[in-house]
């Protein structure tokens, strides 16, 4: 099948936008792919020239690093089995996309990048089932749609990311090589180091720096030249030998590793040849190198250059009833990143930092350093470089930036040697990091340049201790680093710095654990809770030139929605002395980012000069898309971006925390709320008595007499005989008098009237709970907090009951509670107590029965509007799950068809918004497609702006058969990649597209919605934003056909 007939038939961009797209970024990565796996392959298999390989993505415009959804490789005709199989382990080496996509003459086939080929030309056979032909020839759209393979490859169902739900199995990112090949190496490294009767245990440094090694040269058995001829190959091999360097004769890596005289003196040529840090006592005088090599050949033995022998042939057994895979790996093809893998596995868990997966590196450079542009002689540095993947993903990129200003030229090996030397700086205590990073910026180099000039034109240069250098960013000493002296020297500063409570050292560390410490004495910055993540920004801000800038990740709890006095005034200070760009909240996809995360995390951008008072901060929170999407990149929608006044940025610390699930109309919601008391102030005010429940302790404690025979609630539940009472004659009594010696010794919270509230959130119910204590006060523990005391109003006791056990608390922590919204299930009591309360009254919580009835008399007490409720309502039943939930919670779930759909009642407050804004002079109505047979995994409504009789009054249904409803979806994408750049292609996930239907003669203008096909999208909330969105565009830019 042509490349022509696939876009044709597939909704595919057409043709020429596929090979050559109009973004730099999928431009930077179809490039790549060819390289690494059509130049490999047509150089195994002649037969293959001429093979068109493209990579489709959901952005074809896109500067930066688009959502790769397959590779797609086109062949003129029949592809032998042999070079398909070759082909299929290319791209599960590539390890950049899910899906590969083959083309032939009269055939498509489909196949995952998500688990390992089998050895041999054998294909997966997992696949049987789906493969479908589709003729080579003109046929009915709709027919060709009815092969399996062909609806799941359809461009609406490739880009929603539909294959990777229906075929789990398939797709788990774990199977991919980098992955697969880091576990192998873990295996390795462990047998290495813990020894056996037959080799001693090696020490970790050792073995890390024989598996660079390793990797290195098998990196250059297998990096081809423009001739198909490798750096390291049987002839140059055989000419090592004839020449002296080598005893024996040898054609692989492994018949070297079997000879340890051999497999050193190998080492020491590749030494002489490259220069740089991989081997022992670089930049040490000459005896002590001598030493050092003399020492490590003496710890290496020939039984551990035999295990690693064992291993890259392939016959190690890594696990129960599986051999490692190393014959399967292409390090021509695996991406350089997986050495920061590498580090991520082997030294952190020791040193506790975290590894950052390649899809944040370059979700963070796209927003500093796109691919686009003709600048490339910057200066970056990283101040925490780790690994150094940061660095490495900045040279690739400025690299690819010299090839674009200067075209039709390559760099030369001595260029980009210099240019590593002079433009590239990172820091890092951790001296095992500095040499891993060292390792990963050679490969880097020698993968920009064609492995015939490795021998004449590469000499690596000296990177550690010179340009990578172990010690502290925040000592001074540094070259560098200099905070006066180096004011202003870099063009870019990016990273992932360690941050997290207790990361600065205490003032009587050890004296060089206090550097930062120091800093922060000497220019005046204060800490939070020992936190040294802000320290970073304060000392990159002095570092980088006026016209650059910084990007880094950091804490989001001291950024954002920490409240303490400290965090108040870091973040202050920060917004203050910066011109911050942007945040990007990264709290609800971390999980699945961070192997350890600790934290909630965000990444601040910003520049080195002084605010405008106008300004505003971008303020965008990621949320994940689907159980795949995260792996290969990021996708932020048109509800997950707001603009923030520097002004409320500075003064409200809310207003991040509600707009990480909310919106506008929650932030007026929550101005309302202002009018009614709440715990907090009623405690202030004398009114109520507070206090957390008994902590027991273990270490110091106090004998309390007071607290002996009273009932108390210890157990995880309240017990659920009564929904908002509890009869505290029905609790166990006291017999512990011991409590904690640093807790309160203040009883009187523990009186009636009485409430007890649990501090955690439950997630069977969604809601918070909370009981009114009848008969004797009882005492708690300490996952309780008891409201009450003698002076209390009853009434006031009550309410808050009343308002603690509804939908409504829930939400309004949500909105306003920094840990539950990002990444704990029980807020702080400080949180807790700003719930707010209905006014007192007699009887509040008399004939409730069932929450339901629970949540409609809060609604009345609280006197809220349909509109509250709805906003209310949906945080309880969707974004809550949503965020807590997994793949199968109701908000991921697709809508129903027909009358009962979820879009019926979308549309209809759809309208009623706009009825509301411009009155019901402008009678606007709806129109829901459905799609008949096989549903797809996108929904479509139209909301037509014109006053109109007859049937399109209301909501009403249209029902299209999978072509024409594929067909028009399409066909709005297309027209809104016209209005938004005028050429290319993007797929949206949320469409809006401003257009106009004929109707009885008239043209009305339309707005054309279409969104993923999960409850999620279609709620009432929704629907209010969207409205409010198209309002505003209206009120803007106006509409034809419609007047403001």
């Amino acid at each position: 099948m042509s490349l022509e007939l696939a876009c044709k038939y597939l909704g595919w961009p057409e043709p020429g936008l596929v090979i050559n797209p109009s973004g730099e970024g999928l431009r930077a990565l179809n490039t790549l792919a060819r390289k690494k796996i059509g130049d490999r392959l047509a150089q195994d298999f002649p037969e293959t020239r001429g093979c068109r390989i493209a990579i489709l993505a959901n952005d074809f415009n896109a500067p930066g690093t688009p959502v790769p959804l397959a590779i797609v490789c086109v062949f003129a005709r029949a592809v032998p089995q042999r070079a398909l199989a070759a082909l299929h382990r290319l791209a599960w080496n590539f390890s950049h996309a899910p899906t590969l996509v083959v083309a032939e003459a009269q055939r498509l086939r489909v196949f995952t990048c998500c688990k390992p080929p089998p050895s041999g030309n054998q294909l997966l056979e997992e696949w049987e089932n789906l493969p479908s032909e589709i003729p080579d020839e003109a046929v009915d759209f709709g027919t060709a749609l009815q092969g399996t393979a062909a609806k799941a490859l359809h461009w609406v169902n490739l880009a929603s990311g539909i294959l990777s739900v229906r075929y789990p199995q398939l797709f788990d990112r774990n199977q991919c090589a980098d992955r697969m090949l880091l576990e192998n190496l873990k295996v390795v490294r462990d047998r290495l180091h813990s020894g056996s009767a037959e080799r001693s245990a090696l020490a970790l440094d050792i073995i890390h720096d024989l598996l660079a090694r390793l990797i290195f040269v098998q990196f250059l058995f297998q990096r081809m030249d423009s001739h198909g001829q490798a750096a390291l190959n049987r002839e140059f091999m055989v000419g090592l030998h004839e020449q002296g360097h080598l005893r024996c004769r040898h054609e692989d890596l492994e018949s070297v590793l079997r000879d340890h005289a051999d497999t050193y003196a190998l080492f020491r040529y590749l030494d002489q040849r490259f220069n740089g840090d991989l081997f022992p006592g670089k930049d040490k005088p000459a005896m002590q190198r001598r030493d050092l090599w003399a020492d490590e050949m003496a710890v290496v033995q020939q039984t551990h250059l035999d295990l690693m022998a064992e291993f890259i042939a392939g016959r190690m057994r890594v696990s129960s009833g599986q051999y490692a895979l190393w014959p399967l790996y292409s390090f021509d093809t695996i991406p350089l990143e997986f050495v920061s893998s590498i580090y991520e596995a082997f030294v952190t868990k020791q040193k506790g930092t975290v590894y950052t997966p390649v899809q944040l590196v370059d979700f963070l450079l796209d927003g500093v350093l796109p691919w686009t542009g003709d600048e490339w002689n910057l200066t970056i540095l990283d101040p925490a470089c780790g690994s150094g993947v940061f660095l490495v993903r900045a040279f690739q990129r400025l690299v690819y930036r010299w090839r674009t200003a200067n075209p039709g030229s390559e760099p030369t090996g001595r260029f980009l040697s210099r240019f590593l030397e002079q433009n590239f700086y990172g820091v890092d205590i951790d001296p095992a990091a500095i040499r891993v990073a060292s390792f990963s910026l050679y490969l880097a180099l020698c993968d920009e340049i064609d492995p015939r000039r490795y021998w004449t034109e590469i000499r690596l240069p000296c990177l550690r201790d010179q340009r990578l250098i172990s010690g502290d960013f925040f000592d001074d000493r540094l070259p560098g680093l200099n905070t006066s002296l180096d004011a202003g020297r870099y063009d870019l500063v990016i990273g992932n710095p360690p941050w997290g409570k207790r990361t600065v050292a205490p003032k009587d560390a050890h004296n060089q654990l206090r550097a930062p410490r120091r800093w922060a004495k000497e220019h005046g910055w204060p800490l939070s809770y020992h936190d040294i993540g802000s320290l970073f920004i304060a000392k990159a801000g002095q570092l980088t030139k006026a016209e650059g800038c910084f990007s880094l990740i950091q804490p989001a709890g001291a950024l954002l929605w920490n409240r303490s006095g400290p965090a108040s005034q870091i973040r202050r200070r920060l917004l203050e002395t910066f011109a911050v760009r942007e945040i990007v909240n990264l709290s609800a996809v971390r999980f699945g980012l961070f192997i350890k995360a600790l934290g909630p995390c965000a990444i601040i951008t910003g520049f080195p000069t002084l605010p405008r008072q106008d300004a505003t901060i971008s303020y965008v929170v990621v949320k994940p898309v689907n159980e795949l999407g995260d792996e290969y990149g990021f996708e932020v929608g048109p509800y997950d971006s707001h603009e923030v006044p520097l002004h409320e940025a500075t003064n409200d610390p809310l207003v991040w925390i509600t707009l990480t699930w909310g919106d506008q109309r929650d932030r007026v919601l929550l101005r309302k709320l202002t009018n009614f008391g709440n715990p907090h102030d009623l405690v202030e005010r004398g009114g109520l008595r507070k206090r957390r429940g008994l902590i027991r302790g273990r270490g110091g404690r106090q004998k309390e007499q007071p607290i002996l025979n009273r009932p108390i609630l210890e157990s995880k539940k309240i017990p659920s005989s009564r929904l908002l009472t509890l009869d505290s004659a029905t609790l166990p009594t006291n017999i512990d008098p011991y409590t904690a010696s640093s807790d309160s010794t203040d009883w009187r919270a523990f009186e009636q009237p009485q409430a007890l509230v649990k501090m955690g959130w439950t997630k069977e119910t969604g809601r918070f709970r909370g009981v009114r204590v009848r008969g004797e006060a009882a005492l708690c523990n300490d996952s309780y907090i008891s409201l009450g005391g003698s002076d209390a109003d009853p009434n006031l006791v009550d309410s808050a009951v009343l308002s603690f056990n509804s939908k409504f608390a829930t939400a309004f922590l949500l909105l306003t509670s920094g840990r539950f919204a990002n990444y704990r299930p029980a807020p702080s009591m400080d949180d807790l107590m700003q719930v707010p309360c209905p006014a007192p009254r007699p009887g509040l919580l008399e004939g409730l029965d069932t929450l339901d009835q629970v949540d409609q008399r809060t609604y009345e007490a609280f006197g809220f509007c349909n509109s509250e409720r709805a906003l209310i309502e949906d945080l309880f039943h969707y974004t809550i799950p949503f965020f807590k939930g997994n793949g199968t919670a109701v908000p991921r779930l697709p809508t129903r068809r027909g009358e009962q759909s979820e879009l019926v009642v979308y549309a209809q407050w759809l309208i009623d918004v706009m009825h509301a804004s411009f009155g019901t002079r402008r009678e606007c109505s709806a129109t829901i497609f459905n799609d008949v047979g096989e549903q797809l995994p996108v929904r479509l409504v139209a909301l037509h702006l014109e006053a109109i009789s007859g049937e399109m009054e209301g909501v009403r249904m249209r029902s299209l058969d999978d072509a024409e409803l594929v067909g028009t979806l399409l066909g709005l994408q297309t027209l809104l990649t016209q209005q938004e750049a005028g050429s290319g292609f993007v797929y949206r996930r949320i469409l809006r597209v401003y257009d106009k239907i004929e109707w009885a003669g008239r043209s009305v203008p339309t707005v054309f919605i279409a969104k993923p096909d999960e409850a999620r999208f279609w709620t009432r909330t929704m629907a209010m934003r969207d409205a409010d969105s198209i309002v505003a565009d209206i009120l803007s830019a106006g509409f034809a056909g419609v007047s403001s």
